[in-house]
């Protein structure tokens, strides 16, 4: 039963009642809507116990005089005394070309890779690669810290500088962005990927040399940009697996400017769009029944001939046995020579030919 929570005199709100059936009539043309999110289950100590407040509430919770409990604040579940950050992705949906991504007491929805946020909706991109060397910034250790002051404000100079230069180029109407990668030693090197329109008409090649020639222009600008080292490549998303949405069970193909997904030898692809997103979700392939009762068959008849075989060597052993036992039986009527050359008759015969035909073994 769902009930308003704001609604004091709610069925909800009487408690245990007779529990005998009745038919109730809906009120005349009103509807009511409620969202129902069925678990995680709190459970509320009783007023009757001592005050859970005096203990330490958790970090993420916060006393309720009232009720004499810790409890945890939105986006996190648990006693009060002992809180767990709740995953709202097990209950959200995110929106076209979206994915949902847990954070601690709240979640986030962003473009799939291979998508980015353009004026509020998420639309396919082309990723391509370039360092760019600075001579008139000095490399240090806090510039490998992504939350440094110096690493904050040197990324807002140096994508101000980038997206400013490949805006004046050919790419105009097609550049959407540049993100920074990492900053490493030798002067300052700027690995950084210029997404562009997956529709754009781009050649790497030609992109470069606009942007040498802006560059030169400009005297190396402000970073002191090095005209020599200006490459624009294709970016391999493949080499940085968090980077692609591919199924653990599948394999990432680099393509020019994007990437594809293929499942692995042994999974079957069952993921939603498989002609235009394939490798996304793959499952192991299932087994045919088909086969099953003709292997089940052959095992049988397999563990038939092996118990056969073992039975007769048994009692091939056993027979040999008491043969030696007999020829030890006659040691007083014979000599030692005699009881020696008898005994070790059989095992002669039986090891040179195993598979002999005679009556002690068959």
């Amino acid at each position: 039963m769902v009930c308003l929570e704001n609604n004091p005199d709610s069925r909800c709100g009487q408690g245990c009642v007779d529990t005998r059936r009745r038919r109730r009539t809906t009120d005349g043309g009103v509807e009511e809507r409620a969202t129902l999110v069925q678990g995680p289950i709190l459970v509320l100590v009783p007023n009757d116990t001592p005050d859970a407040c005096a203990q330490s509430c958790h970090l993420h919770a916060s006393c309720n005089p009232e009720a004499r409990t810790c409890v945890c604040v939105p986006g996190w579940v648990g006693n009060g005394v002992h809180c767990q950050d709740f995953d709202e992705c097990t209950i959200v949906s995110c929106g076209v070309h979206q994915r949902c991504v847990n954070t601690p007491g709240s979640h986030v929805c962003e473009c799939i890779p291979g998508y980015m946020e353009v004026n509020g909706s998420c639309q396919a991109v082309h990723a391509y690669y370039s360092t760019f060397r600075l001579l008139n910034r000095s490399f240090s250790a806090a510039l490998q810290d992504t939350e440094s002051p110096e690493y904050i404000d040197l990324v807002a100079e140096v994508v101000s500088t980038l997206e400013s230069l490949y805006r004046r180029t050919s790419l105009d109407g097609d550049f959407l962005s540049v993100t920074i990668i990492a900053f490493r030693p030798g002067g300052v090197l700027v690995d950084h990927v210029i997404n562009i329109r997956d529709t754009a008409d781009f050649s790497p090649a030609m992109t470069s040399d606009e942007v040498r020639a802006l560059v030169g222009k400009a005297n190396g600008t402000a970073l002191g940009i090095d005209v020599d080292q200006i490459v624009i490549t294709d970016y391999d998303e493949c080499s940085e697996p968090e980077k692609t949405d591919c199924s653990p069970h599948a394999a990432c193909l680099n393509t020019d400017g994007s990437f594809s997904c293929s499942c692995i030898m042994g999974y079957q692809d069952k993921s939603p769009d498989v002609a235009s997103r394939p490798g996304r979700v793959c499952e192991l392939e299932g087994v045919s029944d088909s086969w099953v009762p003709a292997a089940a068959g052959a095992a049988a008849a397999a563990a038939v001939v092996v118990i056969v075989i073992a039975t007769a060597r048994f009692l091939c052993r056993a027979k040999r046995k008491n043969k030696i036992r007999d020829v030890e039986g006659r040691t007083s009527e014979h000599d030692n020579a005699a009881f020696e050359q008898a005994a070790a008759e059989p095992e002669e015969t039986a090891s040179s030919d195993p598979y002999r035909n005679d009556e002690s073994c068959c």
